[in-house]
C-alpha cells in the first residue's frame, strides 16, 4: 500500500476496501452481465491477442482476465480486495491472480505489453498515480486501455437511479471525498491524464451496454447490493425512503419493458493510449 496518501486520500481508499467486503459475492451476478459487454473493445484497445502479456488492474471477479486469457494471452490479474480476489480464484482458477494496490504494483518495470482496467480508475484515490505505475510497467510501445460509465442519457439506468436519489434520497451523508463518479466519462479529462502520464496516441470512444433486466426490482437491487459509493448512499438511508426509492425506480424501469423483462442503456465510456516506444 502507498504509504503517502492524505488522510482524505486513505479514508476514501479504506472506504472502497471494506465496500467490497459485502459487495464482491453479489457483484458478479448483478453487474457483470452489463459491463462484460465492453470488453471485447477494451481487449481490442490494447492490442490484446495470443502471447500478448497482459495485467488486468483492479481485475475483480476475474472476468476480463478470463477474456484476455480465451485470446491466447499471458495474463495476470491485480486488486487490493480479498473478497475480489477469492471471487477470481474461484472462477477462474488456471489463472494467475495477486493481491496489490494500483498506485505500487508488484510488477517490474516493463514487464508487460499492455494493462486493462475495466470501470476502476474512480476507485482509486489517486488515478494518476495509478496511471503512472502502468506506464512504468508497460514496455516502451505498449497500451493502455480502461472503461468508465458513460455520461448518463435520459432513460439510461443511471439517469433513473440518479434522478430517484435526486427525489427521495438524504445525499448529504458525510461519505469520504474521493475521486468523481463521472471524472472518466469525459474524453477531456482522460486525454490530460493520459498524457500527463505520458502517453501517447489517446483515443477515447462509448461503447452500447444494455443492462437486461428479469425483474423491475433488479435495478434496485442492483445497485443497492453490488457497488460501493452508490450501495452506501442506499443503504445510509431510512427504511421508509428506502422503500420510496424502490418504488420510484421500479416505476421508471417498468416503462422500459420489453416482451421478456426490461432493457435500460448503459454506456461504457472507453479511453486507450500507448507508451512511447
Amino acid at each position: 500500500m502507498s504509504n503517502d496518501l492524505t488522510p482524505d486520500q486513505a479514508a476514501f481508499r479504506q472506504f472502497e476496501l471494506d465496500g467490497w467486503k459485502t459487495s464482491a459475492p453479489v457483484y458478479f451476478d448483478a453487474i457483470v452481465g452489463v459491463n462484460s459487454q465492453s470488453v471485447p473493445a477494451l481487449l481490442d484497445a490494447a492490442g490484446v491477442a495470443a502471447g500478448v502479456r497482459v495485467l488486468d488492474l483492479a481485475c475483480g471477479p476475474g472476468h476480463i482476465a478470463a477474456a484476455a486469457a480465451q485470446r491466447g494471452a499471458q495474463v495476470t490479474g491485480v486488486d487490493f480486495s480479498p473478497q475480489m480476489l477469492a471471487q477470481a480464484r474461484r472462477r477462474y482458477p488456471d489463472i494467475a491472480f495477486q493481491a496489490g494496490d494500483a498506485e505500487a504494483l508488484p510488477l517490474a518495470d516493463a514487464s508487460v505489453d499492455a494493462v486493462v482496467m475495466g470501470y476502476a480508475l474512480f476507485h482509486f484515490a489517486r488515478p494518476e498515480r495509478a496511471l503512472a505505475e502502468c506506464a512504468r510497467v508497460l514496455r516502451p510501445g505498449g497500451r493502455v486501455a480502461f472503461t468508465a460509465w458513460a455520461l448518463p442519457v435520459p432513460g439510461s439506468a443511471l439517469a433513473i437511479a440518479n434522478a430517484c436519489l435526486k427525489a427521495h434520497a438524504t445525499l448529504d451523508l458525510g461519505l469520504p471525498e474521493g475521486t468523481p463518479f463521472h471524472r472518466f466519462s469525459e474524453p477531456d479529462e482522460c486525454r490530460r491524464v493520459l498524457t500527463a502520464a505520458g502517453f501517447v496516441d489517446v483515443g477515447f470512444r462509448t461503447v452500447p451496454q444494455r443492462w437486461r433486466m428479469a425483474a423491475a426490482d433488479d435495478l434496485y437491487e442492483g445497485l443497492s447490493r453490488a457497488s460501493v459509493r452508490m450501495k452506501t448512499v442506499f443503504q445510509r438511508q431510512t427504511p421508509d425512503v428506502q422503500q420510496r426509492l424502490r418504488a420510484a425506480m421500479r416505476d421508471a424501469v417498468a416503462a422500459h419493458a420489453t416482451a421478456d423483462g426490461y432493457v435500460l442503456q448503459m454506456p461504457a465510456a472507453l479511453s486507450w493510449a500507448q507508451k512511447p516506444a
